[in-house]
């Protein structure tokens, strides 16, 4: 581990505490396995400021859910501590876990890390290394970087990494929007930590539409975090079939140069199709 993030203010949620008792999660000792693995690592971890307990049918339910998370956050809020991430655990796998992800990290901000009773309760010492290394990466700390500077890039200014991809959805789905991310490097010359961009899109259009809004937004994301925008953009953009290569270079590529030139800034940039 390179960074760890210190961990202040976290909470479980524990969907297990009403059903099968086989299922319910040893909440005393899975937090004394985690606070101890963190010790191993070297990262302070204070004790939970929260511990709810719930249910599974809480969480197939998405209103109910809803109702919860807000409870949490704001009484959370009220008590001035901001949580870091909330941990939730399940008895086992359920669509519930999709309305989880959607009403805590993009509804109310909250950052989650979610586990099955049964691997948080016989997990071993790997188990929770796995589980240490995924929190701190959420939390904005840095697990691994290279030992060595990237090849042909010694020497260089400030260097950010950019991906582009569009997803659709399915052949004969004619109505749903097709959506459209692009990922970024914000730190040099680590280049081991990201922020991301999701736009949806019109049906099955593979030109990234707000692409070089999109950009522009990474760009100065960047610059919040290192007080320099990139010198060099080496962008990888997959998907894209050879007959869609112009495309790319006079649509894309050419509003974003556009873009760049309108608030006075000229990085060199490397365009690269990734293809299989």
């Amino acid at each position: 581990m390179v960074e760890g993030k210190p961990v202040e203010h976290w909470g479980i949620l524990d969907f297990t505490s009403f059903g099968s008792y086989k299922y319910k999660l040893r909440g005393k000792e899975f937090m004394q396995k985690l606070k101890g693995k963190y010790k191993k690592l070297g990262i302070y971890m204070q004790e939970p400021i929260w511990y709810e307990e719930s249910s599974m049918k809480i969480l197939a339910s998405y209103d109910l859910l809803s109702e919860l998370l807000e409870k949490v956050n704001n009484t959370c809020k009220y008590n001035q501590a901001h949580l870091q991430f909330l941990f939730c655990v399940m008895a086992k796998k359920s669509p519930g876990y999709k309305y989880l992800k959607w009403i805590s990290e993009t509804k109310l901000g909250i950052v989650t890390q979610c586990c099955l009773s049964n691997s948080a309760n016989e997990g071993e010492d790997k188990f929770y290394t796995n589980l240490a290394l995924k929190i701190n990466a959420k939390l904005g700390g840095s697990n691994v970087e290279l030992s060595k500077g990237l090849p042909y890039f010694e020497g260089e200014g400030h260097v950010m990494f950019l991906g582009a991809d569009v997803n659709h959805p399915g052949y004969q789905d004619t109505r749903s929007p097709s959506i459209a991310a692009v990922v970024a490097t914000v730190n040099w010359p680590a280049a081991n930590r990201y922020a991301a961009r999701v736009c949806p899109q019109y049906n099955r259009s593979e030109k990234i539409l707000n692409f070089r809004e999109v950009c522009l937004e990474l760009v100065a994301c960047y610059r919040r975090m290192n007080g320099v925008r990139p010198e060099r953009i080496v962008i990888f953009r997959d998907g894209v079939s050879e007959y869609q290569f112009d495309m790319v270079l006079n649509d894309e590529l050419q509003d974003l140069k556009r873009v760049f030139q309108r608030v006075n800034y000229f990085p060199t940039i490397t365009l690269i199709v990734a293809q299989k």
